[in-house]
């Protein structure tokens, strides 16, 4: 979590889920991430960071129990446990954090350090029994455990400094019926690493999707700016209660995928009249993709917030450009409705100039017995460029589910591949781009892309016995 650069009324997350009609059916977990960050010790050690917010009314702590575990996997087959323990408390070393945030939440977080024996693609993952109960989206999420992975190139001859850092809270609140604009936008800080957003399905145990998940109707994804789009419906009704979301990151750097993080969290819909109907608008961007095209010198984008109904609104800017960004905020009224002008600046300079844009996210607030907000988010060129998805990429602002039977990991890869299914005769056929076979297998574990084939997307084809054919696409890098 970052500071806002400027803000104006301090908001706690104690107002975003406080005592609502919700609550009372919360048990465990509601949302969290795994980070990993470089240390100084050796080219291959990295901090495994992971962060979770959890119901304090539960008797049920974060950690503690066998199957609260952090695992790594890495394609070419090493595997290690590493027992989480019980975190009711910060220690004195720093490795557990337990932080209250209102009566009802508190923010966890452990970390482990780690030195990955050998350059490879690796994944870290962290399960929990159990979901908090009374989830909408899912078929008894309180029985549904909760799972969230992190996956990392390591490349002793040029480490990734981190993987993605989020510039706010996972865990939002919003009135049920009404649109909304929540952001998980995030930054590397390589600055030639460029992140893509896309909503998955929820995971509840390594290659094991949530069993009847449902993402609501009319929720998209901007997959270069993590903004997230909803009408705050849910199968055409107004409903309230608490709804899971997961966003898959994607850490991409010259052509080809570098890491993946899954940030799983919550919007907790209420019946709580608004305090104000909060629109925002910017006529510096493209309606596309919110893009702004900088120049070298001097750069202002204005944001105008408006409440419709005589609230005051209250104003925070997040970015990695941390304070090269100047902040004012000017208030006007007009009868009952009442503007609020963000308008942000900053210096860019040939030292700021990149390929990879800088990312900028604008939240209003208004409060009433919760803080209900929107944010915007904005991409800063500091060249001039076309936005696209990279090739390797696909469907990006589609949710992508799988089948669990037939699951190739890890992707991407080195060379070997992965397969678990649960039919036991098929032939598996690997192509590339054009068409043409580069494998064909009936192992019943997996292949190897041989040391020979080039980097790029390939694809899988498995055809059983009934004649029916699955298809994948695998990216070898």
């Amino acid at each position: 979590m970052r500071t806002p650069i400027s803000q104006i009324v301090v908001v706690l997350l104690c107002t975003f889920i406080c005592s609502c009609s919700t609550s009372a059916y919360a048990t465990h977990v509601r949302g969290g991430q795994i980070q990993l960050r470089k240390t100084s010790t050796s080219l291959r050690s990295y901090q495994i960071v992971l962060q979770m917010y959890i119901d304090t009314e539960s008797t049920v702590p974060a950690g503690g129990s066998d199957q609260d575990v952090l695992q790594i996997f890495g394609s070419s087959g090493f595997h290690v446990s590493i027992k989480v323990p019980e975190i009711r408390y910060s220690n004195d070393d720093g490795t557990s954090v337990f932080e209250m945030i209102d009566e009802y939440l508190a923010f966890v977080q452990y970390t482990q350090e780690i030195t990955f024996p050998t350059d490879d693609y690796y994944t870290v993952t962290y399960s929990e029994i159990n979901r908090n109960a009374g989830v909408m989206n899912i078929s008894r999420s309180v029985d549904t455990p909760f799972h969230i992975e992190t996956a990392i190139v390591i490349d002793g001859s040029n480490p990734i400094s981190s993987t993605p850092i989020g510039l706010t809270t996972p865990i939002f609140f919003a009135r049920a019926g009404k649109p909304l604009s929540v952001s998980v936008a995030s930054y590397q800080t390589e600055s030639d690493v460029q992140l893509f957003y896309r909503l998955v399905v929820p995971k509840m145990g390594y290659k094991r999707l949530v069993d009847d998940y449902s993402l609501p109707e009319n929720c998209t994804i901007n997959p270069f700016t993590g903004c997230i789009s909803w009408d705050g419906k849910y199968k055409t009704m107004t409903i309230v209660g608490d709804f899971i979301l997961a966003v898959e990151i994607v850490s991409y750097r010259k052509d080809k995928v570098i890491g993946r993080m899954v940030r799983d969290f919550q919007v907790t819909l209420t019946d709580e009249a608004l305090p104000a109907d909060i629109s925002l608008d910017s006529e510096d961007d493209n309606e596309t993709n919110n893009v702004f095209e900088t120049a070298l010198g001097l750069n202002t984008i204005s944001v105008l917030g408006e409440s419709l109904n005589a609230k005051e609104l209250t104003a925070e800017v997040y970015s990695e450009l941390g304070e090269l960004v100047s902040v004012v905020i000017s208030n006007e009224n007009t009868g009952s409705v009442k503007r609020q002008l963000v308008n942000i600046s900053f210096d860019v300079n040939t030292s700021l100039q990149r390929d990879v844009p800088y990312l900028l996210n604008v939240r209003l607030g208004a409060k009433g017995n919760y803080t209900f907000y929107q944010d915007y988010t904005i991409l800063l060129n500091t060249i001039n460029r076309t936005l696209e998805l990279p090739s390797a990429i696909d469907s990006l602002n589609n949710l992508v589910e799988e089948p669990e039977e037939f699951v190739p990991y890890p992707n991407p890869t080195i060379d070997f591949v992965n397969i678990e299914r649960s039919v036991d005769k098929a032939t598996i056929e690997v192509c590339d781009a054009k068409g043409a076979s580069v494998e064909i297998t009936t192992s019943t574990r997996g292949f190897s892309f041989s040391p020979s084939t080039p980097p790029g997307t390939y694809y899988l084809r498995m055809r059983r016995n009934s004649g029916e054919i699955v298809r994948f696409s695998i990216l070898k890098y």
